[in-house]
């Protein structure tokens, strides 16, 4: 008579194997989630980024110091918390987009700093 089925062995087998992928796979998606997250920072920054881009294109110079656009402002979108803009001399400024604590626990203030500069 033949047996029918797996032996104790074969599935321990298949059991050791399935445990091995979730081990890889499992980090491997709890980063990209985390990843997914923060993209909506480089998205948001682009926002700000083209506002100052508009400006400079049209008058060929960063806006004055004094300007609406340099400024901080607490936004809630998408696990991004804070922008600040900042003319740091008359050719450069630096954008930071400030993301949620809860991304980057590891990180204090976790954020995004995009460098701006005029080239001629």
């Amino acid at each position: 008579m033949k047996n029918k089925g797996f032996s104790v062995v074969e599935l321990m087998v298949v059991i050791a194997i399935i445990a091995i992928i979730a081990a890889i796979a499992i980090p491997m998606y709890s980063n990209y989630k985390v990843r997914a997250k923060l993209s909506n920072a480089d998205t948001t920054a682009r926002i700000y980024i083209n506002e100052i881009t508009d400006h400079t294109y049209q008058t060929g110079k960063f806006p004055a110091e004094d300007s609406e656009l340099w400024n901080c402002e607490d936004i809630n979108r998408s696990y991004v918390t804070q922008v600040c803009k900042e003319r740091t001399d008359s050719q450069n400024a630096v954008i930071k987009i400030y993301v949620d604590q809860n991304l980057v626990p590891d990180v204090e203030d976790p954020y995004y700093q995009y460098d701006l500069a005029l080239v001629e």
